[in-house]
């Protein structure tokens, strides 16, 4: 019973010092391997926040390369173009002086047409780069086109240009004009002109070569890669002389001019260079969706490459981890020793292919990933590779992408600003007085366009109205109303008459007027003690004078000459005299040019319809131009109204 009890006891004891040994073993393999684990695990994250602070950079560093790199494509083709048609043009400007040197030995008209044809720069496929003139002093005008065309020619015409009578004024060897409007077939040209002299040094007439504007896309085509960019082209005063792209990228190109060389708006890049020969400036617009799309496919690129290697090095930790745990079994230090080992082995490739990324992303493409392995590291290397060798033909596909058209809405909102602002808007406008009333209106369009009218006093019992209209909307055609609407009110306040005021508001008009835009206007001058009224037309400026108590009919009065065309016209004053209650109703031409959603025009038969019901029904001026106002508005609700609408009703009380 005793050596039962005893042993027993020597069983327990031995159970437990085998459960304590077995206990510490397991405890101590448990430290050691939650110590080895932990500097896996921190290791892990080291590299991991290593490699992401290494993609980022990367990534920065190659978006920051491909920016570089398009601007560079961009301004080589700006330099290639700007050069391309510098030299076209000197090219051009030398043969008018070989024409000018040979006009000297008095050739007869054949032997001129037959050098014309020979010059190098005149090319049949292409009409339009080249044409050459010879306009005497006295005679017939001499070209590269057929005879009849030549004798189509008034060469009375053709020295009244602007280009003729500064090669005879300025005696230059040669001069380069601004965008032209040709006086046969009417299309929009730049011409380089130089006067020539007989044999006896006597002023003969003047050599030309004349470019068409719509001919520069074909000149520009015939330099290689150039046959798909836009272009903006602007004069030496910075105007619009001829595009390719639409009117917003023409708009913010002149917005660059004297500021920047080179500027990104939206999906376009935007190079400008001077042009040494005529001193314009070349915009070069290219079209970047695609380097945008190209870029973020790049940029999706490295960071799924980058993604797909940190997942491998998460893998790989956890693989060294297990195995550290098997080595715990064995032996704990050589285990942690051997896992850290491990551990920064499998880091050491990872560490090396980052920085090797790192000289790719600082522009150098023609590294190479040098992994010597064939598990998953290698081939991530080899997509590396593989994805490097991607990324440089991206690159140079980038340098051969052009542009396309689109369009912008900041100029809209700019011109009717401009619009509403020059004109008088507060009403009633002087209810201090009791001998009239007056009131005005101006529906714009989307566009804006050219349509003003004006009312002021020159002194304290004459009274002056204006309405008028420039052809075209945009910039260019409310800049010509300010100054249309400014000269008017200047002259009338000087104690002009009608006819003088259109008189010299159109010289101030029709000097450098190179874009051809015309005005139509009509100025009225009352006097508000007898009602005795002058006026004057200019264009067609219609307007309607109502009786009290009798039907409307239009005011007396031939149209004149529209204002812009030409300088020194002449215009006719006309005068009538008002009685009390007479109301007299001035409208633009395109007021009643409206049309419906079908095509259907509005008419001033029917405008002059609607005013008479309403003048039957309604008092006062405000509700009469309203009504008519509202009355167009339900007639053009379906459609997209292309013209201002623009009303003054002047009515005498006397």
């Amino acid at each position: 019973m005793e050596e039962s009890t005893i042993k027993k006891r020597n069983g327990s004891i031995e159970n437990k010092l085998q459960r304590a040994v077995a206990g510490t073993g397991l405890l101590i393999a448990l430290f050691l391997f939650l110590l080895v684990f932990a500097e896996v695990v921190v290791t892990g994250y080291m590299i991991r926040d290593d490699v992401a602070i290494r993609t980022g950079a990367t990534v920065q560093k190659t978006e920051d390369v491909l920016a570089e790199l398009d601007q560079e494509t961009a301004e080589n083709y700006a330099n290639v173009c700007a050069d391309f048609i510098s030299e076209h043009f000197e090219d051009v400007h030398k043969q008018v002086q070989s024409v000018v040197a040979y006009m000297a030995l008095n050739p007869s008209p054949a032997q001129v047409r037959t050098k014309l044809s020979n010059l190098p720069e005149f090319n049949p496929d292409v009409p339009g780069a080249l044409t050459m003139y010879v306009v005497p002093e006295r005679g017939r005008v001499i070209s590269t086109r057929s005879v009849a065309e030549d004798n189509a020619m008034d060469v009375a015409a053709l020295h009244e240009t602007r280009w003729y009578r500064r090669a005879v004024a300025r005696n230059q060897p040669y001069h380069w004009s601004n965008k032209v409007k040709g006086v046969l077939s009417e299309s929009e040209k730049v011409v380089c002109s130089a006067p020539y002299y007989d044999r006896y040094n006597r002023f003969a007439g003047v050599v030309v070569g004349a470019i068409e504007m719509s001919s520069i896309p074909a000149i520009v085509a015939q330099a290689d890669h150039i046959d798909r960019i836009a272009m903006v082209l602007f004069d030496r005063k910075d105007r619009l002389m001829y595009a390719t792209s639409s009117s917003e990228e023409a708009d913010f190109a002149a917005s660059l001019l004297g500021l920047d060389d080179f500027a990104t708006e939206g999906d376009h890049s935007y190079a400008l260079r001077k042009m040494t020969e005529t001193g314009w400036t070349l915009c070069v617009v290219q079209d970047r969706t695609k380097q945008n799309g190209l870029t973020g496919s790049i940029r999706t690129d490295l960071r799924d490459y980058f993604g797909e290697l940190q997942d491998d090095v998460r893998l790989r930790l956890l693989w060294g981890a297990g195995q550290c745990l098997a080595l715990l079994l064995i032996g704990a230090w050589i285990m942690r020793m051997v896992a850290h080992r491990l551990a920064v082995g499998m880091a050491r490739p990872i560490v090396r292919m980052t920085e090797q990324a790192e000289q790719i992303g600082g522009g150098d493409l023609s590294i190479k990933v040098d992994v010597e392995t064939d598990d998953e590291i290698g081939r991530l290397g080899e997509a590396f590779n593989k994805m490097t060798e991607e990324l440089r033909s991206r690159i140079e596909h980038i340098r051969t992408i052009s542009s396309e058209k689109e369009h912008m809405s900041t100029e809209r909102s700019l011109v009717r600003q401009i619009q509403w602002n020059m004109l008088p808007n507060v009403f009633p406008a002087f209810p201090e007085r009791k001998d009239f009333d007056v009131y005005a209106s101006l529906l714009p369009t989307d566009e804006g366009g050219g349509s003003f009218y004006d009312f002021f006093f020159i002194d304290a019992k004459t009274f002056c109205i204006a309405v008028g209209e420039a052809s075209g909307t945009g910039i260019l055609a409310t800049m010509f109303a300010i100054v249309a609407k400014t000269n008017i009110k200047s002259y009338a306040q000087q104690g002009f008459a009608p006819d003088r005021i259109l008189a010299e508001t159109n010289n101030q008009l029709a000097y450098g007027n190179d874009e051809g835009i015309t005005a139509h206007i009509f100025v009225g001058i009352i006097n508000l003690s007898t009602g005795e009224a002058e006026y004057a037309y200019g264009g067609e400026a219609p307007v309607q004078w109502k009786h009290s108590g009798e039907a409307a009919a239009a005011l007396p009065g031939k149209a004149g000459v529209t204002l812009g065309n030409m300088e020194n016209v002449p215009y006719t004053k006309y005068r009538v005299r008002l009685s009390q209650g007479d109301l007299l109703f001035a409208h633009t031409k395109d007021t009643a040019e409206c049309t419906d959603a079908h095509g259907n025009i509005y008419t001033a038969e029917y405008l002059y319809e609607k005013w008479g019901e309403c003048a039957a029904k309604e008092y006062r001026l405000t509700q009469l131009v309203e009504a008519l106002n509202e009355d167009i508005r339900d007639y053009t609700k379906d459609t997209e109204r292309k013209e201002d609408v623009t009303m003054l009703m002047f009515r005498y009380w006397g």
